[in-house]
């Protein structure tokens, strides 16, 4: 176990007792179980995402900087390389492509030297919290961490996410494109960015399987078309039913010749 746990107990003991919040209550409020809440006060290693941590901190009323520990060294230069860290993550988080380290050093107005350093750091405090600092020849990028969620996990919360929203316009179209079999690897080599994360999605989710250089559309879509077509073809069925079923006439009431007013 780490000798500077991520989180300052003591202050997180007092913030919650303060608040008169139980550990299941705590617990609710950031999206854990009480148990989660248990073991980070007993200081016992405990996945914790930033996401978690910055609930934490609201839900008790302070900031994820006041919660985090800090070591009996944590003064002048090391707290200063706190404040970097949190500049280089927000900066990562913002970006919608990787960075490259002269590139942060730029728009921080830092030395590179700063910003690797930085990085490094960052990318060690990270560790164990579901995120991670994922490096690529066209710089870095602030993703999820591969070993946190399995597969299964992954392929549930895209479903998941699909089943709330439903397929966007793109996604919808890529999916079409895999199944007439228009996508392979020449096509991956030059797609769109936003092609890109549509088919990223589509494979986490299960929705297209890939084999080689060759992308088809799964079992679980290929069922759920052809039950889409079944009801279909009864909903076909019963609209020509209902238009070759002869309708019955209704009588209509033949009108009476007037009769003459009796003398």
């Amino acid at each position: 176990m780490n000798d500077h746990p991520l989180i300052d107990l003591t202050e997180l003991l007092r913030l919650r007792h303060g608040s008169a919040l139980s550990q299941r209550e705590l617990g609710l409020l950031v999206g854990v179980s009480g148990n989660t809440i248990a073991r980070i006060e007993a200081g016992r290693p405990t996945d914790l995402t930033l996401a978690q941590l910055a609930s934490l901190a609201n839900s008790l009323g302070t900031t994820p900087r006041n919660l985090l520990a800090r070591s009996p060294h944590d003064e002048g230069p090391e707290a200063s390389a706190d404040a970097d860290q949190a500049k280089v993550a927000a900066a990562l988080a913002e970006s919608t492509t990787f960075l490259r380290a002269d590139e942060l050093a730029y728009g921080l107005s830092w030395t590179l030297e700063r910003t690797r350093t930085t990085l490094v750091r960052l990318r060690r405090l990270l560790h164990g919290t579901g995120l991670d600092i994922r490096r690529s020849p066209n710089g870095y990028a602030l993703t999820a961490d591969g070993d946190a969620l399995a597969a299964d996990e992954r392929r549930r919360l895209e479903q998941a996410r699909f089943s709330r929203r439903g397929l966007r316009a793109h996604e919808a179209a890529l999916l079409r494109a895999i199944a007439t079999g228009r996508i392979d690897s020449a096509w991956e080599a030059h797609a769109r960015t936003n092609d890109r994360i549509a088919l990223a999605s589509l494979l986490k989710a299960d929705y297209v399987q890939r084999t080689g250089n060759t992308y088809a559309v799964s079992q679980t879509v290929t069922r759920a078309w052809e039950a889409d077509l079944v009801a279909l073809q009864r909903l076909r069925s019963r609209s020509h039913e209902r238009a070759t079923t002869p309708r019955r006439r209704s009588r209509v009431a033949v009108p009476q010749p007037n009769r003459p007013i009796a003398q």
